[in-house]
């Protein structure tokens, strides 16, 4: 029988550094987030005792990183996964000498985050279409692929102003119920509701063997039964409004209140929906600690069993992946899966 590994393969300005810095490597991170307004990251740390980091292998600010994580044989024989973590720009490096000897600590963010999509601002603005409409010009004109999901979303007007893409395609996904990511070449955006109802991953179990710690939390703060949207009526020329409570409302809370330019009562419901889900989606929510596993990534969906009303689904929204010299290990935020 072999025996399972778990390694991260690094690239270094395109070439494969793996083997060079197996020996000084002491722990590599990789930060992955479901949606974009968090950058995904990879942090690693390095022993530097011939001084090679001080010298010839200097790192410097700005190279770019490559990693891929390589698990084998992990659950059962044959049960081996490649899972590409993206392209990161290194943006810190901190030296450290002391008792422990020479360190260096090694973080990137993904190279997506400082691109002309972050960095640019921009002024125009688009009349008479749609949510996918904007995603794929944005897209093309950026160099990416578009990726849309769920049902498409009319805009009678749309205004940017001083404002980059990312920054824009994030702030429409927030407002219309969507999550917003680059990845892999690619400017996705997906309904959350359709994201929550995806099959789990796998299910973490009390007694399975693979958890480490679990912490959920249930709370009341800042969660609402209901949203009501004050609108004006164009034709009617009145004022109106719209009420949403959602099925197994809270028992308690307040009624979130929302007065905002909306064309009708079909974009009323739907904003009502979107910012008492956008509120609500924490009520459940924590942290667990698990054996490494790379099915478990941000915007996946794992199941939770053996922990009574606790049981259930839950959102990724981030996951972090160690692997060091006590093996491989996955951190895990979470929120209870929503089914409105």
């Amino acid at each position: 029988m072999r025996t399972r590994t778990a390694r991260f393969e690094i690239l270094c300005r395109g070439k494969n550094v793996s083997a060079a810095l197996a020996p000084y490597l002491e722990s590599v991170t990789w930060e992955d987030n479901a949606q974009s307004s968090q950058a995904d990251s990879i942090e690693l740390r390095l022993e530097d005792r011939d001084g090679l980091f001080r010298g010839p292998w200097k790192l410097t600010k700005g190279d770019k990183l490559e990693a891929t994580l390589i698990v084998e044989d992990w659950q059962r024989e044959g049960d081996s996964v490649r899972l590409r973590c993206g392209t990161f720009e290194v943006d810190e490096l901190e030296y450290e000498y002391g008792e422990g000897g020479d360190k260096l600590s090694l973080k990137g963010i993904s190279s997506m985050v400082t691109s002309t999509l972050r960095r640019e601002k921009k002024t125009r603005a688009w009349e008479a279409t749609t949510l996918s409409r904007v995603l794929s010009e944005i897209a093309a004109a950026q160099g990416f692929s578009p990726r849309f999901g769920g049902d498409d979303v009319s805009l009678a007007r749309l205004d940017q102003r001083e404002e980059s893409d990312a920054a824009l395609l994030t702030r429409l996904a927030k407002a219309h119920g969507k999550a917003f990511k680059v990845y892999s070449g690619q400017l996705v955006m997906m309904d959350e509701k359709a994201q929550d109802a995806k099959p789990a991953a796998g299910t973490i179990s009390r007694d399975g063997g693979e958890l480490k710690r679990l912490s959920l939390r249930d709370s009341l703060a800042d969660i609402y039964n209901a949203c009501t949207v004050t609108y004006h009526d164009a034709a009617a020329n009145v004022t109106q409004e719209y009420t949403y409570t959602p099925p197994d409302a809270p028992e308690s809370g307040q009624t979130l209140k929302i007065s905002d330019r909306v064309e009708s009562r079909a974009a009323a419901e739907e904003r009502a929906k979107t910012e008492l889900r956008r509120k609500n989606k924490l009520e459940t929510s924590g942290n667990i600690e698990i054996m490494g596993n790379p099915r478990y990534i941000g915007g996946a969906v794992c199941g939770v069993s053996g922990f009574g009303w606790l049981d259930g689904k839950y959102f990724i929204e981030q996951s972090r992946h160690t692997v060091d010299d006590s093996g491989y290990s996955t951190a895990l935020s979470v929120r209870r899966t929503m089914d409105w």
